[in-house]
């Protein structure tokens, strides 16, 4: 903790010289995670910070600042790689703020960019089921298969990876019912870490209420 706090030190002061400084900016967004200083003051410095990165990615990353060893698609994966940390950031934050709506918003801006972030999967997940809004609770559970299912750069251990599948299937079943479209999920989390268009999971209560209106 302590060499994160002299860190954060550093980057505040370098970014005190220049408040343009994507390094310092980055170092912010990621000791704000790390550091996990939950104070308001805190959390407004990271979102700050975040804010203030994405609002300098098109000088940042312009033609004219890539470096001559560098190709046009190095150059963009870079934004793109710094994108998400500052979307990964917001999210963070607004899910410690309880504002869980912004926070999956966030954190799925974040997974577009960087796919194997599985961390942010299974932060996302918990944002939509801390709305208690019925309609995302199918769509938490395909965040967490997600984490769960997703092995490369990005995944969780193994070990982390196998209790993530036994829950999964475990909620599938308390929330559907049964396992009916289990692996159609799993085969869609597998393939991207956001869900397919329209998804949502039916309830066993809305499908024993389906069922009766068509009795």
């Amino acid at each position: 903790m302590g060499n994160a706090k002299a860190m954060s030190d550093t980057a505040k002061a370098w970014l005190a010289e220049d408040p343009k400084s994507v390094q310092a900016l980055v170092w912010i967004n990621l000791l704000t995670i790390s550091m996990n200083d939950t104070s308001p003051a805190a959390l407004d410095a990271g979102e700050k910070a975040a804010q203030t990165l994405l609002s300098q990615m098109d000088d940042a990353f312009s033609p004219a600042r890539k470096p001559a060893q560098t190709t046009e698609e190095q150059w963009k994966q870079q934004r793109t790689g710094t994108e998400s940390v500052a979307y990964r950031t917001l999210g963070w934050v607004a899910m410690q703020r309880q504002q869980y709506d912004v926070a999956d918003k966030n954190f799925l801006e974040a997974l577009k960019r960087n796919p194997g972030d599985a961390q942010a999967s299974a932060w996302a997940g918990t944002s939509n089921l801390r709305t208690k809004k019925l309609e995302r609770q199918g769509v938490a559970l395909f965040h967490f298969c997600r984490a769960a299912v997703y092995e490369g750069q990005g995944a969780f251990p193994a070990q982390t990876r196998e209790q993530l599948r036994k829950s999964f299937e475990t909620n599938y079943k308390n929330f559907h019912g049964d396992t009916t479209g289990m692996d159609e999920v799993i085969a869609a989390a597998k393939a991207s870490p956001i869900p397919p268009e329209g998804f949502r999971l039916e309830s066993k209560d809305e499908i024993l209420v389906r069922s009766e209106e068509h009795t």
